[in-house]
């Protein structure tokens, strides 16, 4: 099915260079013929913070939208934007998501989120960075960004030995500095009200090392 798309934020877009890439987008999936609201998970693709894996978003509608779950992709911004805007764009999608609720027939009380690889991060960053002050002072930036659930698939987590030098060099720069990268170690994010979580990661992963879940399970 097409999705309906439209962009995160309005214009003019906070922090947005038409010479750096696209605007972050949301491809939206409502469940076809469902006459209540129903579950939405929300989908940060992977792509190592230089792009975004499509089988890791659009792949997935067909399975989710077998179990009643509408889907939501996120295209967050990616290289050459740098931190903090994929966590920015993800958070307000969240909440364009809970906006909307009556208008894509979902239930803003069962907002979900799933990233992998890097989208992992993003999504585990969004979920657990309080938000330091609102972007825009309109009403969709006045709602939460918590997600009521998070599912994460070998994601990316941390900044330090067992880091994915790719994501972190792409998210902060060349001249990333040890204090940055563990400043979004998502590990060291942690606190009480973290959403419940679901990781999954294989031992065997050469890209992410199984560490990186590992640590955050731990933490």
């Amino acid at each position: 099915m097409e999705p309906t798309i439209l962009p995160v934020w309005p214009d003019p877009v906070p922090g947005f260079d038409p010479e750096a890439g696209p605007m972050p987008m949301l491809e939206v999936y409502p469940v076809p013929a469902r006459e209540t609201r129903t579950p939405v998970m929300v989908v940060c693709p992977g792509g190592g913070y230089g792009g975004h894996a499509d089988h890791e978003g659009r792949g997935l509608v067909g399975w989710l939208h077998g179990l009643g779950v509408a889907v939501a992709v996120v295209k967050y911004r990616v290289y050459p934007y740098r931190a903090p805007w994929p966590c920015l764009d993800v958070q307000r999608a969240l909440r364009l998501v809970r906006s909307r609720g009556t208008e894509w027939s979902v239930d803003s009380q069962q907002v979900f989120l799933m990233g992998f690889s890097a989208g992992g991060h993003a999504a585990a960053w969004a979920s657990l960075q309080m938000p330091v002050e609102r972007l825009l002072k309109d009403e969709v930036d006045s709602l939460p960004t918590r997600p009521d659930g998070l599912i994460l698939g070998y994601p990316v987590i941390t900044g330090g030995e067992h880091r994915h030098a790719g994501s972190f060099t792409n998210l902060l720069g060349e001249k990333e500095s040890e204090e940055t990268r563990l400043s979004l170690s998502i590990e060291h994010l942690v606190h009480e009200q973290a959403p419940p979580t679901f990781l999954w990661h294989t031992a065997e992963d050469k890209g992410v090392p199984v560490e990186n879940s590992l640590l955050l399970a731990s933490a």
